[in-house]
């Protein structure tokens, strides 16, 4: 297993990516992301990026890992912080059914987007009104 450090805008080491089976893991071992004919996956099969051969952008073309030295044009690369041991993975057995959810994007020069990204379905905003919503629900009503 040949593992490659991505970083992120930073120069911080982000996930490991094994370019042969094209799972990505995060620098603890677990397996997150996949790439697939040039998609890049979630565990569960749903698309949320672009694999461009040396880096990965998001669905609107912000460049989110990238591996240390790529050249991307309008963009430049922050020095690499102090990469640390590949980590032991174990690689799942089989694939995820894939599900194509976007055309590839406008690639943005220059635009870097945050790690985090990655792990958004785009329902954060809809988690936290349920979780605020749940928590007003629990509140004891005063006695009018």
């Amino acid at each position: 297993m040949n593992l490659i450090p991505l970083i992120d805008r930073t120069g911080a080491v982000r996930a490991w990516a094994d370019r042969k089976s094209g799972w990505i893991c995060n620098p603890t071992g677990s397996v997150f992301l996949l790439i697939a004919f040039d998609g890049v996956f979630r565990f569960a099969g749903e698309q949320i990026g672009w694999f461009y051969g040396d880096h990965i952008r998001d669905r609107y073309g912000r460049v989110v890992l990238a591996r240390p030295g790529a050249k991307i044009d309008g963009l430049s690369m922050p020095r690499p912080k102090k990469s640390p041991e590949p980590p032991k993975i174990y690689l799942p057995t089989g694939h995820p059914v894939l599900r194509w959810l976007l055309p590839p994007p406008p690639i943005k020069p220059g635009a870097w987007a945050d790690f985090k990204l990655l792990f958004d379905d785009g329902l954060e905003r809809i988690r936290a009104f349920e979780k605020k919503a749940a928590e007003l629900c629990k509140q004891p009503r005063s006695a009018a």
